[in-house]
């Protein structure tokens, strides 16, 4: 299965949990229950890997990012070191990593941000920067595979997404995957079923650069 793939399980199988008690369960942290499914869905494996070769930490601290990306080869390295300075210094965008994902055998990193419903453009903005920097720091020895965005809607807002995504000017041994799924709660199929968009942003260092590989695709 592919890596998108598992991430959408998990944002489905959340999002659908916390609609059905939404009203009976209050104070729900529902960004963090998005987090956990998605982290328990990756454990399946996906792509070549297994899910028993994975380290999985939620809101992993941005500043231990610079040494978790690169190759142990490289730590000890003063060049490493004083790129790891600079890297935190020109890095503007604060926070977390919500799931960082590393395979302990081969080494792959891959990172995921997770949004509830009210994503906004600035947070659709410091994703797309985020991602960006993880792949521009050390680029020889940097382990990161893809940099994902999921999160859920209520209106279909993939041209919002697109739009964006082409004023973006990422550099160009990017590539971008982005797809919206129109998904039906609990699986109803007739036209009165309360729906949502769930939504996946992947980039990842290929070619050409600007390329919206998968765009709005619908189940």
């Amino acid at each position: 299965m592919k890596f998108k793939d598992r991430l959408f399980n998990g944002l489905d199988s959340s999002v659908q949990q916390n609609w059905l008690y939404q009203e009976s369960i209050l104070n729900v942290n529902t960004e963090y229950m998005y987090k956990v499914a998605i982290a328990q869905e990756l454990t399946k494996g996906f792509y070549h890997h297994s899910g028993d070769d994975f380290t999985i930490e939620l809101d992993q601290n941005k500043k231990r990012i610079p040494y978790a990306i690169v190759s142990e080869e490289v730590t000890l390295n003063k060049k490493f070191k004083k790129k790891t300075k600079s890297w935190k210094k020109d890095n503007k965008v604060d926070g977390r990593v919500d799931i960082f994902l590393s395979n302990d055998k081969s080494k792959d990193t891959f990172i995921i941000d997770v949004k509830d419903f009210e994503m906004s453009s600035s947070d659709l903005k410091k994703a797309i920067k985020r991602f960006v920097s993880m792949f521009e720091f050390y680029t020889k020895e940097n382990t990161v595979r893809e940099c994902a965005l999921v999160f859920p809607t209520i209106l279909d807002t993939s041209d919002w997404v697109i739009k964006y995504l082409r004023k973006s000017k990422l550099p160009n041994n990017l590539v971008v995957d982005f797809e919206s799924k129109e998904v039906a709660i609990n699986g109803e199929s007739d036209e009165y079923a309360e729906r949502y968009y769930a939504n996946v942003l992947i980039i990842k260092r290929f070619s050409p650069a600007n390329t919206v590989v998968s765009c709005a695709q619908y189940m």
